[in-house]
C-alpha cells in the first residue's frame, strides 16, 4: 500500500511539472505574438521602462475610450488596434484604464 501511494504521487508530480512548463511555454508563446503584431500598428505616446528595462506598453480602440495592458484580451480588431509605450501616454491621449484588466 505505501509503495503504491508513494508511486502515485510520484506520478502525480511529473504530471504537474510537465503541465507547469507547457503553460509557460504557451505564455511565452503568447507574449511573442504581440511583440510581432506591434510592428503593424500605430504607436503612439512616450516611452516608459521597468527595473528591467522592458517597455510596458499598453493598447486601445481607435473608436474606444479604455487602454489595455497586452497581457489582457479584448475584441479589438487589429486594424483599430493603436499601441501607447505606457499607460501614462494613453491616459494623456484621454484613454482610461479598462476595469477589466
Amino acid at each position: 500500500m505505501q509503495g503504491e501511494r508513494k508511486t502515485f504521487h510520484a506520478i502525480l508530480l511529473v504530471l504537474l511539472i510537465v503541465a507547469n512548463i507547457t503553460l509557460y511555454g504557451l505564455f511565452l508563446h503568447h507574449l511573442s505574438l504581440y511583440s510581432d503584431t506591434k510592428t503593424n500598428i500605430t504607436t503612439a505616446g512616450g516611452s516608459h521602462s521597468d527595473e528591467n528595462n522592458h517597455t510596458l506598453s499598453v493598447y486601445a480602440s481607435r473608436q474606444g475610450s479604455k487602454y489595455y495592458y497586452m497581457w489582457c484580451n479584448s475584441s479589438i480588431k487589429e486594424s483599430n488596434k493603436i499601441i501607447f509605450n505606457s499607460n501614462a501616454a494613453a491616459e494623456r491621449a484621454g484613454y482610461t484604464r479598462s476595469k477589466n484588466c
